[in-house]
């Protein structure tokens, strides 16, 4: 036999909203009722009782005097509490040892096994056991469990989620060490959002208290290059794999929200006064050594050619209708609606990009190669959706540059 939440009000003279809904939640009153569905519980561990050994039972005395008590789960939801709590523990065990060469997986796994429990025990405890099961019996995914919960696919964590998900189903076949420099943000992002998360639908906290000291390190996170890729896994898996970092950092800068990467910038400030890392009078007293101070150059966004013109491509295709791309790229009546090779060189004609490394091009002497960085990819983008005759103009002036050296031949 089941009852609501009125029901109790109704037999217990308790005010509904100041009391009864307050200690349903709270473990005073779990020791006698248990929810079983929205709005639906039932007694438990109840029969044989007197009016003074219920009160017992439900006094808070009782939780008091017993602080090291813990209850076994009783409901499935709880279960399920329980257990993406114990997953999402291990993945940070796993994550933060550094001489486990598969942590990048474990962690992908783990996290999103976490995160299917948690998230179906919190629709379990507001719809009932029966909505997280499908027709034939199984239950539903990870993917199902976010839209039923977070509704919107423009929803941070579920993005961070999916993110994640995408590196623990490719776990089977390409992880590279490499990747957990472009990973690191959103793993870390993933882990602020549960602790949040199962905080706000559980009411405890996932970590126990001796463990909120955790430390977070990170040492030696240089981003590789497409080109240090390329000469360690070859030519055709080194381009893969830095087009999936380069496909995580699109995302990271596209978004730019802490819900869904983490980013820890660092800068080095010289000039004077107390809100700097170097003075000229430190750099004096140096006793005539050289002080080198470099401008760095995140590599991380490093590009090929084609991975620019396969960014500003999906770019476009989410931005703009295909009419749209069909008016920027159809040039003298050849009807085209993406961005090509030929394109960008015009583009890198016109801006000068190869002339010099800058925020947008880096030259590497030893393999005669071009790379570019992120940046590239947005001012290409930006430009032709400000100005949708820019690249029929600029195509026509690189051509008409051409055509005296073609003469010649």
């Amino acid at each position: 036999m089941s009852f609501t939440a009125e029901d109790i009000a109704n037999a217990t003279t308790y005010a509904l909203d100041g009391t009864v809904r307050t200690n349903l939640g709270k473990p005073v009153w779990r020791h006698v009722v248990q929810r079983v569905g929205p709005n639906e519980y039932k007694a438990i561990n109840t029969i044989g009782l007197d009016e003074k050994e219920f009160a017992d039972r439900i006094s808070v005395n009782r939780l008091l005097e017993e602080p090291m008590s813990v209850n076994a789960p009783q409901t499935l939801s709880e279960r399920l509490f329980a257990k993406a709590q114990e997953n999402f523990v291990l993945a940070l065990e796993l994550y933060n040892r550094p001489s486990l060469l598969n942590r990048l997986e474990s962690f992908a796994m783990l996290h999103c096994t976490a995160w299917e429990q948690l998230l179906k025990g919190k629709l379990i405890q507001d719809r009932g056991d029966a909505f997280i099961f499908k027709k034939d019996g199984r239950t539903k995914g990870l993917a199902e469990c976010c839209e039923a919960e977070f509704k919107k696919p423009s929803h941070r964590i579920w993005k961070n989620i999916d993110a994640i998900a995408e590196l623990r189903n490719m776990s089977t076949h390409l992880i590279m060490p490499e990747l957990g420099v472009a990973y690191s943000p959103l793993f870390q992002a993933g882990v602020v959002n549960f602790l949040k998360t199962y905080k706000a639908w559980t009411g405890k906290e996932p970590l126990p208290a001796h463990a909120v000291g955790l430390l977070t390190l990170t040492t030696g996170a240089k981003a590789p290059s497409a080109i240090d890729l390329t000469l360690k896994y070859g030519k055709e898996l080194g381009e893969q794999v830095a087009a999936i970092i380069e496909q995580v950092n699109f995302k990271i800068e596209a978004e730019q929200h802490p819900e869904f990467a983490i980013v820890v910038k660092h800068q080095t400030r010289f000039g004077s006064g107390p809100d700097v890392d170097f003075t000229m009078d430190q750099l004096l007293a140096m006793d005539g050594k050289v002080a080198v101070i470099e401008k760095p150059r995140d590599a991380s966004g490093d590009l090929l050619p084609g991975q620019v013109v396969k960014a500003v491509n999906r770019m476009l295709n989410e931005q703009l209708p295909t009419d749209a791309r069909r008016e920027i790229f159809t040039y003298k009546g050849k009807v085209s609606k993406e961005f090509n090779r030929t394109d960008f060189q015009v583009l890198c004609d016109d801006q000068k990009w190869n002339k010099a490394d800058s925020e947008f091009h880096h030259y590497h002497p030893t393999l005669k190669r071009h790379t570019y960085t992120i940046k590239v990819v947005h001012w290409i983008v930006d430009k032709l959706k400000q100005d949708r005759g820019y690249l029929a103009r600029r195509k026509e002036s690189y051509m008409a540059k051409l055509k005296p050296g073609r003469k010649k031949k």
